[in-house]
């Protein structure tokens, strides 16, 4: 009999270290390796906020557009980096990180021209929620019709009909979760990468 209580305590454990294992795999720290010309870009889009972290070398910027709180916010952004550099927003947001600029004009830091609702990098425009002269569209809402040929990311809310029209068109379309993550990688190319947490 106690060998059978042994074997069970044995069994109990092996089962609390495979579950400790499998959690430690979990999504900690995600490091970037860019090469010299490359930037990225990671898509956040949460449930209480909507920003752009960018890597660009050594450097980090924060560009959020869309805030409510920034209990996951901060979280999600020190999956990839303990120090953001810039931080660049739509509107006066309160957010915690010191040196905050509410982004109403051109600015360029590092060859990243940075102007509200637009990104751009070695001939790549990035732009929300903005059809114009874009390569790539990160959809938040409904803007109607895009007639060029565009890379776009949408939030999982929009509605389904609206994102089928876009492969009609041959459109490559991506959809955006708060439970993963997609980096666009900019350089003399482009990749697109995406991870679930």
């Amino acid at each position: 009999m106690k060998k059978v209580y042994l074997i069970i305590v044995l069994v109990i454990v092996n089962l609390f270290l495979l579950c400790g294992k499998i959690y430690s795999n979990k999504l900690k720290n995600i490091n970037l390796k860019l090469k010299e010309d490359e930037i990225a870009v990671v898509i956040l889009s949460l449930q209480d906020s909507k920003s752009l972290l960018v890597k660009a070398q050594d450097i980090y910027l924060l560009y959020t557009f869309s805030y409510e709180n920034s209990k996951n916010l901060e979280n999600n952004v020190a999956l990839f980096t303990e120090k953001v550099d810039y931080v660049f927003m739509n509107e006066e947001y309160p957010l915690s990180y010191p040196y905050k600029i509410q982004l109403d004009e051109l600015t360029v830091i590092q060859n990243i021209q940075l102007e509200p609702n637009r990104l751009h990098y070695n001939n790549y425009t990035f732009c929300i929620n903005e059809k114009e002269n874009c390569d790539f569209i990160y959809l938040t809402k409904e803007i109607g019709d895009i007639q060029q040929k565009s890379t776009i990311f949408y939030d999982e809310f929009l509605a389904q009909e609206y994102i089928e029209s876009f492969h009609d068109d041959w459109i490559d379309v991506y959809k955006i979760t708060n439970e993963s993550y997609t980096i666009l990688v900019l350089g003399n190319d482009f990749e697109i990468i995406h991870l679930d947490q």
